[in-house]
This record gives structure tokens, C-alpha cells and sequence, in this order.
């Protein structure tokens, strides 16, 4: 067994903390050479030059000046042609046209002819399944993988420009945050004080990734001044991470946004600078929502002009006091409170197991046998579907939008891009059932076959292991401990050393299990959720009749 309290292990820690850190919008912990090799097979599949210039001409091409509206004209004239092959040409020609005439092309769909009416709208259903896009989306990932600067304004005109969903948006974001170099800072200031446009957040953070603190005061001006909520947001949380408590009563303002992914945004960045727990669950009614805000308020007038800021970490164990449970048997997912009661329930789902829940009210699903993975909003309405290559037992919600998916089958785990391309894989000697990723950027998985616990770095070299029972589930607790359920009907808490400091015995199949706000464990067996107080009493059970499942406290 390797020890964790090795110095050179310590390091190799210590050094991802650092890139997750200072590159927290692009995937710098992946694997490169499986993300550029996808992508450079796209690019020349679509004759697309590795260069500069033919990342430009690329781009271009999605610019309203590159519109050809004659070309667009003498198609459309041809399409209502005596001749069959000149109307076939002619659709062929449409098909293929410069993007940026896609707006043109689509003015032609009220043509008076029929003939000319149906192929225009043979033509705009090709644009409709965004086919045109592919070279975009290959284009811009290319630019993030290799930090390819000189093309912002280009990217800029061309995410201004396209009808972007959400995976394209963010894959812009990514790109324009990963390719901002000081040349575009007035560029950026220029976007920034565009009060209309809907890109200003990535235009702040772009211009934050060039500058960093030396842009401080204007940080603060907006974080007090500007008028969209998201752009107050992102500023007052850069100043967490400037360790400035200026931020902490602006983050507390905007525990009252409209904006649901604002306020728990602005809780999630409380809670980690501050070390407090106060809980604050932003799906809450009003009211409810209201006690957590006077808590904070009371705690700001108490101590905001005197605490020492900690190192601003982004946690997806943020708490809110809820747990989303997986019911693989009836096949379906709900949110509970910790009496148990169901507070939502998404349903008609294809064997759940692995679930989470993110900071907007997101739930990500792991569905076994369907072989793929689900996303459902605030609303409970599917918003994403990727089917991948194996059968999905765990899924986790990566700060840089990207989907962690731990295979059993496979013994695999996988990174998913927000398109559901792999960008990073680990391939294990034994049956994984959860994998987490690290604030450090190192990945843990627990295999059941093999009884190990490994910790992996961005390489996929091992570089912690411990031997274990069975394990079913494990996560690093905040104190760098482990937190193992095991095949041997216990849950134990490992120190550093490997040496067990905690357990709990007795349950029946112990799946997951969680330390929550209040210090106390939570547990999902088969024989339901257990809590757990620190000296392993316990303290409250929830019935749930759910035989095989998962869950996540949060």
C-alpha cells in the first residue's frame, strides 16, 4: 500500500491543485492527446488548415460581411428551372453555402413557388440538424486544446452571429477564456460595456484570465454597480479569490437574486471562502430561502470586517441540506429533505443508478442499462442525453461543465466534453462503482473486484492505493481522509496513513455515504438512509424501500 503522506506525493497534489486553480474554465487536467486527435481528424475531414490562417478563413464564414446574397438568389431562381438536374444543382449548392448566407436562404422559404418552397425547406432542415456547426464546433475546440491566440474578435463575431444551444455556448466560453491575450484587453473592455449584449459574462471572464488582480477596482465597480446579476456574480467571486472581503456582502446580496443559478452560485462561494456552513438550499420557497439569508446577514455584521478569506475552491459537495436518491427497480430519481419527504420526482427513466445534483437544480443521471446519461433541469425537463460506451454506474459534474462517468463494464471511467465527446480516460484492473474527481484535478475510483481504492493523476499514473473490502463507494473528506462503504457491511474513514480512525458496522450492502454540514454521516444501504453522528450513534432513519439505488447528499 502506498502512503499518502509521502512528500513527493504530496507535490504531485499540490501541483494539480495549482493548474485546477488558475485554469478553472478549460479541461487542463485532460489528457490532450485523445481530445486533439478527435479534433484534428474532424478538422481535416473538413479541409480546415492547422493554421492560423485557415482557423481564420474558418471562422470567417460564419461572418454576416462573408453573406453571398447573389450567390443565394440565382440558387433559388434555379430551383423552380424546367430542367431536374439544374434544380438538384441548385440544392446541392444551398446545402453547402457559406453560414453566414443561412439567414438569407431562410428569407427564401416564402417563396410563392411550391417547387421552391419545398427544397428551401429540404435545405433548412440539413441547417436545423447542425451539420453546418461541426467544423464551428471543431474549430473552436482546437483553439481551446491549443491556446491559439490573435482570433478573438473572430470567435466574438462568430458566437454573435449563430444560432448557438448550450453546448455551443459553453464551448465558446471555453474557447474565448482560453485564447484572451493582452492585445484583446480593449477589445474585451469594449464588450464588457456593451449593457445589451448576452456574451458580457464571458467577455469579464476572458478579460479576467488576462489581467487577474490587475484589474481589482474594476472588479469591485462592477461587483457593486452593474445592473445584470450574473455579471455582479462573477466579479464579487473573482474577488473571493483575490482574498478581498469587499465580496462578502455583495455575495450576500445576491443570495436574494431572481436568478436561481445566481444565488447558489453566490451560497456555493460563501460557503468556501468563509469555511461556514450555513446552509442555503436556492430552490427553496421564499421564505425558507429568507431564515439562511438572515443567518448570513447576521454572521457578515459579526464578522465580515475581520475574517481571513480561505483559498477560494470550486466543491460540488455544496450543501443544502437534500438528497437526490436513484430507485433502479421502479426507475426513478427523486429529491428528498432529510425527514425523507419527496420534494421532486423524475420518472420513465431506464434503470437509474448514478446520480448528482449541481448548484442551478440540474439532476445528472446515470442510467445503467440504457447505456447512457441524462440531464433534467430546475423544471424536470431533459436538457441532455449522451448515450456512451458501456453501462454508466456514476456521474459527477465537473466545474468546467464536463461530465465525469465511471463505466462498470468497461472497468472505465470518462470524461464527457458537454458535447458527450470523451476528452479523458482511465481504464482500471477491476469493476469501478464510483469515480469523483478531485479538487486537485486527481481522479478517485473505488473497484469492487479488485477490494482497492486508487487515486489517479491527469496521466491516469496511480499515484495513492488503498486495500480495502469491496469497495462500493468512497470520497475524500476535507480533513484529506477517506471516506469508504465496503462489501463487508461497514463504512470507515481512513487517515492519510491508510489506518481506519471511524466506522460503522452493521448495514446491510452500505452503497454511499457522505459527511454533512452538521458533521454527521449519512448513509444509503439497502435497508434504507441512515444518519450517523460522529461517535457512530445512530440518529435518524429514512425508509425508502429501495433495494438497489444510489445516493447524494447535498
Amino acid at each position: 500500500m502506498i502512503s499518502f503522506r509521502s512528500p513527493k506525493l504530496k507535490s504531485v497534489a499540490a501541483l494539480f491543485f495549482l493548474i485546477a486553480t488558475f485554469a478553472f474554465l478549460k479541461p487542463c487536467w485532460a489528457d490532450e492527446s485523445v481530445a486533439l486527435k478527435s479534433v484534428k481528424a474532424e478538422l481535416q475531414k473538413f479541409g480546415i488548415e492547422l493554421t492560423n490562417d485557415g482557423l481564420k478563413k474558418s471562422l470567417e464564414t460564419f461572418d454576416p460581411a462573408a453573406a453571398d446574397e447573389d450567390l443565394v438568389n440565382q440558387m433559388v431562381a434555379k430551383l423552380s428551372s424546367d430542367n431536374y438536374q439544374e434544380r438538384m444543382s441548385a440544392t446541392k449548392t444551398l446545402a453547402q453555402i457559406n453560414p453566414a448566407s443561412i439567414s438569407i436562404v431562410r428569407a427564401a422559404s416564402n417563396d410563392s413557388d411550391l417547387e421552391v418552397r419545398l427544397r428551401i425547406q429540404q435545405v433548412l432542415k440539413l441547417y436545423k440538424s447542425g451539420s453546418h456547426l461541426q467544423p464551428l464546433r471543431a474549430v473552436l475546440k482546437y483553439i481551446e486544446l491549443k491556446n491559439v491566440t490573435g482570433l478573438l474578435p473572430k470567435i466574438w463575431t462568430a458566437m454573435t452571429t449563430v444560432e448557438s444551444d448550450f453546448s455551443l455556448t459553453r464551448q465558446f466560453r471555453n474557447t474565448l477564456v482560453a485564447s484572451a491575450a493582452p492585445s484583446d484587453v480593449d477589445f474585451l473592455r469594449q464588450q464588457i460595456a456593451d449593457s445589451q449584449s448576452p456574451f458580457r459574462t464571458i467577455a469579464l471572464e476572458s478579460l479576467v484570465k488576462v489581467l487577474d488582480k490587475e484589474m481589482t477596482s474594476e472588479l469591485f465597480q462592477l461587483a457593486n454597480s452593474d445592473k445584470d446579476a450574473k455579471i455582479r456574480l462573477i466579479a464579487s467571486r473573482e474577488l473571493a479569490k483575490q482574498l478581498d472581503r469587499r465580496c462578502l456582502p455583495l455575495l450576500v446580496a445576491l443570495l436574494e437574486s431572481e436568478e436561481l443559478k445566481v444565488r447558489v452560485t453566490a451560497a456555493q462561494v460563501l460557503q468556501s471562502v468563509t469555511g461556514e456552513k450555513i446552509l442555503f438550499y436556492g430552490g427553496a420557497k421564499s421564505a425558507d430561502r429568507e431564515k439562511s439569508i438572515s443567518q448570513w446577514k447576521e454572521w457578515l455584521a459579526k464578522n465580515g470586517s475581520t475574517t481571513t478569506l480561505l483559498d477560494y475552491k470550486y466543491n460540488t459537495d455544496f450543501y443544502v441540506d437534500r438528497l437526490v436518491v436513484s430507485d433502479y427497480s421502479k426507475k426513478i430519481v427523486t429529491i428528498r429533505d432529510l425527514d425523507g419527504k419527496i420534494l421532486r420526482t423524475l420518472s420513465g427513466l431506464n434503470s437509474p443508478y448514478g446520480v448528482s445534483a449541481t448548484l442551478d437544480g440540474h439532476i445528472i443521471i446515470a442510467e445503467y442499462s440504457g447505456a447512457k446519461v441524462t440531464e433534467y433541469d430546475e423544471n424536470d425537463q431533459m436538457i441532455k442525453s449522451f448515450n456512451v460506451t458501456g453501462m454508466p454506474i456514476s456521474v459527477q459534474r465537473l466545474e468546467n461543465g464536463n461530465t465525469l462517468v465511471a463505466l462498470s463494464d468497461k472497468n472505465k471511467v470518462v470524461e464527457l466534453d458537454t458535447e458527450g465527446k470523451v476528452v479523458w480516460e482511465f481504464t482500471s484492473t477491476g469493476r469501478i462503482q464510483v469515480a469523483r474527481r478531485t479538487p486537485e484535478g486527481t481522479t478517485l475510483l473505488s473497484e469492487n473486484t479488485a477490494s482497492k481504492v486508487i487515486e489517479v493523476d491527469a496521466a491516469g499514473k496511480i499515484i495513492r492505493e488503498l486495500k480495502v473490502k469491496q469497495p462500493q463507494g468512497a470520497r475524500r473528506l476535507k480533513n484529506g481522509n477517506l471516506l469508504v462503504c465496503q462489501g463487508d457491511g461497514t463504512v470507515n474513514e481512513y487517515d492519510s496513513g491508510g489506518k481506519t480512525v471511524w466506522t460503522i458496522k452493521g448495514l446491510t450492502r452500505p452503497i454511499r455515504a457522505q459527511k454533512m454540514s452538521d458533521g454527521n454521516f449519512v448513509v444509503m444501504d439497502q435497508a434504507g438512509i441512515k444518519i450517523f453522528d460522529e461517535s457512530g450513534k445512530l440518529v435518524r432513519e429514512i425508509k425508502t424501500g429501495i433495494k438497489s439505488g444510489t445516493m447524494q447528499y447535498f
